[in-house]
């Protein structure tokens, strides 16, 4: 049997971070019962995400066959056709554009934002253009066998769309750089910052889609000063490229230090004052739960997407209200730490969430059930133990 792990198209994001973490926890199973049902694996994988990895040598040296490419969605690769080679096929996050490799396919789901429409206040050749992506994206969902995702809302939604398949749900968690130590002390020394005492300093890891809702940024950096005498600087990973499509370059607030590896997203976060997160729309983000994890307030999107996966932890604004988002940043810091059981709460879900080495036995396990005639006929949405939420 022949099994394949394909990661070829992830290019960018946080996805390039999720692919890394999974893939080099494959070495701990190759030798078990979680991989030895398959004679042959293929890792395909981008340049991006071979970069992140620090166990790529361990795969190859167990004999798993590594192809190393870039495959983008161009359309000579829209054209392309293949033949099903291999018995199943896990794609880590798509849909993927490299025609059909295996009898039987997994799409590891994380777009929601082509299951909605197109923000009407976007200019019209982008909307037009991503309308058409979009509708591109969902013709492709029905030509895969199940899904994987992180959220039970989200299987849900798959589900109603693409019936009679499948679905496991495997929740998101940060990377291990984030469980390494033990945050709490930290938390419980930290003094409040004096009014005036210095600039405030948050950190806001995304590409620069528009529903990342980058714009809000300076807007609520004028209202955070003439309103509340306060200064705000977020550190946002938008390269040079990307500011100029959203039209920020040089706007308020906004300090770009360009895409950024797992390591320096980390100490990034160690030296902000929290994270800002004012996204309209996502699958499952780890961005929250990575601030949770290091103790740091979270000041996010009051949207279902975020609640779900973060409980109470967050401090929540309207993110289409820059006054909404400033009243809770200026709140937060005229007394910051004086809920500490709300960060500590936040601190320990993010704790007891699975590790990635639980998150890849899962996805081991999806592969061997659908490399099984019979797992075609067992649709359904399969839940993780549900957590106990801060």
């Amino acid at each position: 049997m022949k099994a394949i792990i394909y990661a070829s198209n992830i290019r960018t994001g946080g996805a390039i971070g999720g692919a890394a973490n999974l893939l080099d926890t494959l070495p701990d199973f190759y030798e078990t019962t979680h991989m030895c049902w398959a004679r042959e694996w293929y890792v395909y994988i981008s340049d991006e995400i071979a970069s992140e990895m620090s166990r790529l040598d361990d795969l190859r040296d167990l004999g798993v066959s590594i192809v190393q490419r870039t495959d983008a969605a161009d359309l000579r690769t829209l054209q392309r056709r293949r033949n099903a080679w291999a018995d199943v096929r896990l794609v880590l996050r798509g849909p993927d554009y490299v025609g059909r490799m295996a009898k039987r396919e997994i799409l590891g789901f994380a777009d929601r934002s082509i299951l909605t429409p197109v923000p009407q206040h976007q200019p019209a050749a982008r909307r037009i253009k991503a309308s058409a992506r979009n509708a591109l994206k969902r013709a492709l969902l029905p030509r895969y066998d199940a899904f994987l995702t992180q959220t039970s809302n989200m299987a849900e939604e798959l589900s109603a769309r693409v019936p009679g398949k499948p679905v496991w749900v495997f929740p998101n968690s940060p990377a291990d750089i984030f469980r390494a130590q033990d945050v709490m002390p930290r938390i419980e020394r930290t003094p409040a910052l004096e009014s005036g005492r210095r600039i405030i300093r948050l950190f806001y890891p995304a590409r620069g889609y528009p529903h990342k809702n980058h714009q809000i940024i300076p807007r609520v950096v004028e209202v955070l000063r003439s309103a509340y005498n306060v200064e705000l600087e977020v550190v946002c990973t938008l390269r040079s490229d990307e500011l100029t499509s959203l039209g920020l370059h040089d706007a308020p607030g906004i300090v770009p230090v360009g895409a950024l590896s797992r390591a320096e997203c980390y100490d990034q976060y160690c030296k902000s004052d929290g994270v800002f997160f004012p996204s309209l729309n996502e699958t499952s983000s780890v961005t929250p739960l990575e601030g949770m994890a290091l103790g740091l307030p979270v000041f996010a999107s009051d949207l279902n997407f975020i609640t779900e996966i973060s409980g109470n932890a967050p401090y929540y604004f309207d993110p289409r209200d820059p006054v909404s988002a400033a009243a809770v940043i200026s709140e937060y810091f005229a007394n910051p730490y004086a809920d500490l059981g709300r960060l500590r709460a936040g601190f320990e879900f993010v704790r007891g969430l699975p590790s990635r080495r639980e998150t890849t036995r899962g996805h081991l396990a999806a592969m061997k059930s659908m490399s099984t005639a019979e797992a075609i006929n067992n649709s359904g949405i399969y839940l993780p133990l549900r957590q106990s939420r801060p």
